[in-house]
């Protein structure tokens, strides 16, 4: 009788177990992709800014969003993003984010916020000199409701003050 009852009692909790494990399972998956709407609105993104189409960059960014490069407490709107992008351009002949030196995925985080991490490299011809510069980029971007809320980007920015300072020298990150 107490075999019964042990019984009884044993298997639905195995049973809430497994369903427990199953849901925690696909939650997990959930989390985790390289495949989604907000990559896909980055990658549009991105690709604004190689075609310097600053409209469509900016209309990426909610009307809130902070832009925090290279800093953790500076921000910039995205407006101040795209002077600040037009600027550092002025001296560069050339520039795109070589395809085939990318990744993107993203992740929703324990407090539900989803980023999407992209990582590349940005490759650029300098006016004048011709020196071609090759940077690694890591740029995370927080998205709510489609748009972007928040984005840390983070680069090397001397690699690109040296290609500019030296005459006719191509320059890269050294591993």
């Amino acid at each position: 009788m107490m075999m019964k009852y042990a019984l009884a009692i044993l298997i639905p909790l195995a049973i809430v177990a497994c369903e427990q494990d199953e849901s925690q399972n696909q939650k997990d998956t959930e989390r985790y992709t390289q495949h989604s709407d907000e990559i896909d609105s980055y990658k549009k993104t991105i690709r604004a800014y190689e075609d310097g189409n600053w409209e469509i960059f900016v209309a990426s960014f909610s009307d809130s969003a902070r832009i925090y490069h290279n800093t953790e407490n500076n921000f910039l709107t995205p407006a101040e993003l795209v002077a600040a992008h037009q600027r550092n351009l002025e001296m560069i002949e050339s520039y795109e984010l070589l395809d085939d030196k990318e990744e993107m995925e993203m992740v929703v985080n324990d407090d539900d916020e989803t980023w999407v991490n992209y990582w590349g490299v940005w490759s650029a011809k300098v006016s004048g000199s011709g020196n071609m510069i090759e940077l690694p980029i890591h740029l995370t971007a927080q998205f709510e409701n489609g748009k972007i809320k928040k984005e840390y980007g983070y680069y090397d920015n001397s690699i690109v003050m040296a290609a500019m300072e030296e005459p006719g020298d191509s320059l890269a990150l050294e591993n």
